[in-house]
């Protein structure tokens, strides 16, 4: 079968005309003497660029212009492969060697200036004759310049309100309750919009349709008007088709002016209900000249939207969005069986009926397909067997009715993100991945465009991952409870991807696959052919396990940008990984490795290197600080590892994640962290054998995360902490010990979020309680401080009291502990003691107080309206508990108390 491969040249040849444009490049091509050649690809790739939109989209019926457009992809790749050459020769000479023009580097093979110049010019020349070949067949295709805009397709699905009830399943739970939110919710405003959300061939349709025929909804609503919505949302149409449902004549003028005239008067005074059916529209202000315009109702009026987009509901909806489930299996089965049974006695047929079972379980709760599905089944035309045992994609290629539903969503992407949905292909079915993860390998690959302004290419690549995750493309992993922020792709989803990927891509699902193409650029195949496809960018095979990797086959392949060789069982790295000039992205993590290969430092143009759970190593490369352009070092869980070298500091201006969590013989950091002046993440959990951390950690001002939970060894944090002014996330804040830190640091540190355990032991300086500004932490949820009592029974009492309690908590521990915890003398924080404190604390939602010794009377706690848990302990001097205290306990789920004294 014949992939439809729907071209996204576009996002592929415009980061290659904006190297060329760039004044890096410009550099580049005058200290190679490629300018002209280099000119002449930019300018041939700007006047192709200016008809791909159009190509892209006549691709999917034309096999010319796909075959002109896998041409002019091939050369693009060629031309960044080329580019990227040019920067890491340039970058290997800067290390210092050879200095450029030596005699030395004249007659030495690998570094001889001049040949290395030559072969580039021969490649280019190459790459510029196929290039002008690429350019002179566009003009066969007639295609047209400019910002093509995605027009309105007329075999587009035309919807309408009349509905089989019969042949709706498993809805009636979603049904009562978007009933009950049209006719109950919001009826103080004018205008209430309630959207309904989910993928393509879910039913958002069908349960609007059901809804809208209700005969609650019949009588309390009139008029019910019905409009599937244009793809371009186009105001006029819209509404021409509102007047037509209203008064049943085509309005027959096309002025905007008239047309909203008439429908006001249709609907003035009325209470109305409006269904926009399939909504792709996501510019707010054209669906602010629609509400606009139908803002004339009575009270109570509705508007119900279908679609598939997240960020649709967010723009239009009042109420929170609805969001459509997959369904049930058995109703899945009745949908299928309906179809599939039409001329058959299911009872005498149980064989057909286990396959019939087979196949639904296929649909993973998706109607659309069941229904196709099942009219396959049900026209013989077909073997069960054969629909049984078919891939998803097959399937689609019988059924134009299931395409729309996916291929449709794929279309209208913008062309950056359909790399990144095609990508994912490269994954098996059901793999589960984590954000990080997928939004690391996109960048790594180029797919992220470079944004204006400072945004990082991190938070560009977060924001296509949440896009893709609002219009269904990915679902959270809710399985999942060791890993909340986990994600996978629905079966019919990868499918698709695997579906759309095309000839760039050999996948495991595609088994006929020719290794020897050149085409090909990403692979998820473990082959020792695999040498033979010479620009491949990607390989990912991830868990392995006890399968041979064919690592001769892989280190032949100098253009691979991402390698992903995880939970592999490798036992040692061949040092011929250094060849891999191209690597950006190299993920060993869940090896039995015990050393990395010095050749790994060769690396220059490595971004991201993982080796977590790596157990077995002992030790990394000394001269890890020439990887220069290295931003990302996860070395969790390498729990043999009990040092690093001081030449990771070198890596200055580049590293931006040192991930150390469980290094559990890891017993100091270098004592120049501090030149790492932009790593923003510093992960030291469980690290239980650190014992100190070094002075120059307090100059790394870029730092938002500095996690040193469960250090065990752990007494103090360097003073100068209170720099870190962007930190972020600082889950322990320990104040005082030798050489430590003054509680008054936390005073500037205003943007930590979500939790904070604040230990004090008795080597704080107490006058420095009220100085910590905890009121002002307001992105603060959950808050502990824990106390450590002295040895003395005559140390002061702790001024809690003059302690600020961040208002918007939903948490609060205090524990005053210590091997004399009885002569701690400790009293509630004082704004826990006013009258108006149950309705300044209104989220609180649990509250531990342990050790308060000297507490005479508990504040009114019963009172908090979100509380569920309350534990109280060792109140030694509780002397009165009014009654009132045990009636207003009655709504907290939960309560504990122990050793509270004598209580009168």
């Amino acid at each position: 079968m014949a992939s439809i491969a729907i071209a996204a040249s576009a996002a592929l040849v415009k980061p290659v005309i904006e190297k060329l444009s760039g004044k890096l490049w410009k550099d580049m091509s005058l200290f190679w003497k490629l300018d002209k050649e280099c000119d002449k690809t930019k300018n041939m790739l700007k006047i192709i660029s200016k008809v791909l939109e159009d190509a892209d989209k006549k691709s999917i019926t034309d096999d010319l212009i796909r075959h002109w457009l896998s041409q002019l992809q091939d050369v693009a790749y060629d031309v960044d492969d080329l580019l990227d050459d040019l920067q890491i020769e340039k970058q290997r000479r800067s290390k210092g060697k050879f200095p450029v023009g030596a005699v030395r580097d004249f007659f030495s093979t690998d570094n001889n200036q001049v040949k290395f110049r030559d072969k580039m010019v021969k490649k280019i020349k190459k790459i510029n004759k196929r290039l002008d070949k690429v350019l002179e067949e566009r003009r066969n295709f007639q295609l047209v310049e400019g910002n093509v805009l995605m027009e309105e397709d007329n075999t587009e699905r035309e919807t309408f309100s009349a509905v089989d009830e019969s042949d709706v399943y498993g809805r009636k739970k979603e049904k009562v309750i978007i009933i009950n939110h049209l006719i109950h919710g919001q009826n103080d405003k004018t205008l209430s919009v309630l959207p309904i959300v989910g993928m393509g061939g879910i039913g958002k349709t069908t349960l609007a349709q059901v809804v809208c025929n209700d005969r609650e909804i019949k009588k309390y609503f009139h008029p019910i008007v019905w409009v599937h919505v244009p793809m371009n949302f186009e105001l006029s149409k819209i509404l021409d088709k509102m007047i037509e449902c209203i008064s049943g004549n085509n309005c027959g003028v096309s002025h905007i002016e008239t047309q909203q005239k008439n429908l006001r008067s249709m609907i003035n005074g009325t209470r109305f209900l409006v269904i926009l059916d399939d909504v792709w529209n996501e510019d707010a202000a054209k669906w602010d000249k629609l509400n606009t315009i139908l803002t004339c109702g009575m009270v109570g009026s509705k508007i119900l939207v279908t679609t598939r987009s997240e960020k649709v509901a967010m723009i239009m909806g009042t109420f929170d969005q609805f969001r459509v489930g997959i369904l049930e299996f058995q109703y899945c089965w009745e949908l299928f069986k309906k179809r599939a049974f039409r001329n058959v006695n299911e009872e005498e047929n149980v064989s057909l009926v286990n396959i019939g079972k087979e196949i639904v379980t296929k649909c993973n709760g998706l109607p659309l397909a069941a229904k196709h599905l099942g009219n396959l089944a049900g026209s013989r035309e077909v073997d069960w067997c054969t629909i049984r045992d078919s891939d998803i994609w097959q399937m689609t290629e019988y059924y134009s009715g299931i395409k729309p539903s996916l291929v449709l969503s794929y279309f209208y992407l913008p062309s950056h993100l359909k790399r990144c949905f095609a990508y994912c292909s490269l994954f098996p079915k059901g793999f589960k991945f984590q954000k990080e993860y997928l939004t690391q390998l996109w960048i790594c690959e180029g797919f992220i465009p470079k944004s204006e302004g400072p945004k990082h290419l991190e938070s560009t690549a977060n924001s296509c991952f949440d896009l893709l995750l609002s219009r269904s493309f990915f679902e959270e992993n809710r399985e999942s409870i060791f890993q909340p922020d986990e994600y996978k792709m629905h079966d019919l989803i990868h499918e698709l991807a695997c579906y759309i990927a095309g000839d760039e891509f050999i996948l495991k699902s595609k088994s006929k696959n020719k290794l020897s193409a050149m085409s090909f650029r990403y692979s998820s195949v473990n082959s020792n052919d695999i040498s033979q496809i010479k620009k491949l960018r990607s390989i990912l095979l991830p868990d392995l396990g006890n399968v041979e990797v064919k690592l001769d086959s892989i280190m032949q392949l100098q253009y691979l940008r991402v390698l992903d060789l995880s939970n592999c069982w490798i036992k040692e790295l061949p040092s011929s990984i250094g060849n891999l000039r191209h690597l950006k992205y190299l993920n060993l993590s869940r090896n039995y490795l015990e050393i990395v290969p010095d050749s790994v430092t060769a690396l220059l143009s490595l971004n991201v290197l993982n080796l977590s759970g790596c157990e077995d190593l002992k030790e990394i490369p000394t001269n890890f600080g020439d990887l220069k352009n290295l931003e990302l070092l996860n070395l969790s869980v390498c729990m043999s590892l009990n040092k690093l070298p001081m030449s990771l500091c070198r890596l200055s201006t580049s590293l931006k994640v040192l991930n150390l969590t469980c290094c559990k013989y890891l017993k100091e950091i270098p004592t120049s962290i501090g030149d790492l002046e932009n790593l923003e993440v510093l992960n030291l959990w469980a690290c239980c054998r650190l014992e100190k951390l070094p002075t120059s950690l307090c100059r790394l001002r870029n730092l938002r995360c500095l996690d040193l939970s469960h250090c065990s060894e752990l007494v103090s944090i360097p003073k100068g902490i209170g720099k870190l002014t962007k930190l972020e996330r600082l889950p322990i804040f320990i104040a005082g010990g030798d050489e430590g830190c003054s509680i008054s640091e936390l005073h500037q540190l205003n943007f930590i979020k979500n939790d904070l355990l604040l230990v004090i032991n008795e080597k704080c300086d107490l006058q420095d309680f009220g100085s910590a500004n905890l009121g002002a932490k307001q992105y603060l949820k959950y808050l502990k401080i824990h106390m450590l009592s002295a040895s003395d029974e005559d140390f002061i009492k702790h001024p809690v009291g003059s302690l600020q309690v961040p208002h918007h908590l939903e948490s609060l521990w205090l524990r005053y502990s210590g091997f004399d915890a009885p002569y701690l003398r400790c009293d509630l924080p004082s704004s826990l003691r006013t009258m108006d404190f149950p309705f300044m604390y209104t989220k609180l939602i649990d509250v531990h107080l342990d050790g308060l010794n000297e507490c005479e009377c508990f504040p009114q706690f019963g009172r908090l309206p979100q509380l569920k848990v309350l534990h109280l302990s060792l109140y030694f001097s509780i002397t009165k508990i009014k009654e009132q205290f045990f009636w207003d306990l009655w709504h907290i789920s939960s309560i504990g108390a122990v050793r509270t004294g004598s209580i009168i």
